[in-house]
């Protein structure tokens, strides 16, 4: 596969926000319009199959190489699969992204 420097770029950028959105209690994402967040799932869906399971969420989170609280990266994708299938779909993912935060942010 071919990764333009700009797509790595883009990455970096999105894993640092998820990132401090995790280490904050105030929503502070860098992305959320619809045309952001649909790019992002897009790239955590990594099978194609419009489903992002909690390994492809905690990969992409430290594919940038930075930590991550795993145990409250889990509990927020837990509290965003509303079906409690083990895997986001894009409603779910969008509603994570585009929402208030939630007590547990």
């Amino acid at each position: 596969a071919v990764v333009s420097t700009q797509s790595t770029g883009n990455l970096r950028q999105l894993v640092l926000a998820i990132t401090s959105f995790f280490r904050s209690k105030q929503h502070t994402m860098s992305f959320n319009t619809l045309s952001d967040i649909e790019r992002y799932f897009k790239i955590m869906d990594t099978k194609k199959n419009g489903l992002i399971s909690v390994e492809q969420f905690l990969a992409y989170l430290t594919s940038g190489g930075e930590d991550i609280d795993e145990e409250r990266s889990r509990a927020r994708f837990e509290t965003a699969d509303l079906n409690k299938d083990g895997f986001l779909d894009w409603d779910e993912f969008y509603k994570m992204y585009s929402s208030p935060p939630t007590h547990m942010d």
